[in-house]
Order: C-alpha cells, then structure tokens, then sequence
C-alpha cells in the first residue's frame, strides 16, 4: 500500500431556509401595474364654466398622518410621483376647457401607511366653490374624483 493515501470526506450542503411574512403594506407596487388596478370613482364635481379656469387642486392626509405615499394622475399625465401625504398639501392648479371639458384625477397608492387603505383628502377650490372629497386607495383599486364642466 501506498503511504500517500488521500482521505475524501464526503459532500455536503446546508440550506437555509427562513419564512417571511409580509403585510400587505410592506409590498411595493410596480408603476405599470399600479396605473391597470381597478378604478373607483368616488366622486363627481360639477364645475361651472364661468370658475373652470385656475381650479386649485389641493391633497393631504386624511385623519391620522401614517406616512401614506401617492401619485397623482390628471387623466394620464402624472402631476404627483411617489409624495408622502401629511398635514401640509399637495398642490397644483387645473383647468377645464370646451376642448377638455372632463377631467379625471386618479390617485394611486404607493404604499399604504401604517393604517390602510391609502386615504387622502382633496380639496378641490374655484373660484366661488370648495368641494372637500375624501379618496382611499390601496393595492387593488385606485381612487378618482371626475371633474366635469357644466355648459
């Protein structure tokens, strides 16, 4: 026999194996996916032709601030990217026009906060009219409030 005998230890392989459980709020959304949910439209604003023009567009936190994160779109052009909502608004101004006499403003939620759905409070201001609408949104429906001028 041969003094160099070499000595094979056999292979061997460990897995490892953790189970993560994921709320609902820890899964972010992808952008394509986020703009084909379903749509919920949670309110219709009548909007007279004679204010239609500067209407002031206005979106924070509804109730308790729990770090809910949006985006905002005016039909498909995007006014808001991935804001975090709070007590101070979001703003931006709008018109209606006899060429564009409806808008829609979809709001998408990005993340759900720490309490969901995604809720929000839009204030939508005209000249001589305030309309209050409170929105939710969550993973599977996005919120929209249609803007429609009256002729």
């Amino acid at each position: 026999k041969s003094s160099s005998v070499l000595f094979r230890c056999p292979s061997t392989s460990v897995i490892l194996s953790k189970k993560i459980n994921l709320n609902k709020k820890d899964i972010k959304p992808d952008k394509e996916k986020a703009n084909e949910r379903a749509t919920d439209i949670q309110s219709l604003i009548e909007i007279d032709k004679k204010y239609s023009d500067s209407i002031k567009v206005e979106i924070y936190d509804n109730g308790e601030i729990d770090n809910d994160t949006i985006s905002l779109y005016q039909n498909n052009y995007l006014m808001i990217d991935h804001k975090m909502i709070s007590a101070k608004p979001l703003t931006f101004y709008i018109n209606l026009t006899a060429d564009n006499p409806i808008t829609l403003l979809k709001l998408i939620a990005e993340n759900i906060g720490t309490i969901p759905p995604c809720t929000a409070l839009m204030i939508v201001t005209t000249k001589n009219k305030r309309y209050e609408v409170n929105l939710k949104s969550d993973f599977y429906k996005n919120g929209v409030v249609e803007l429609f001028l009256k002729e």
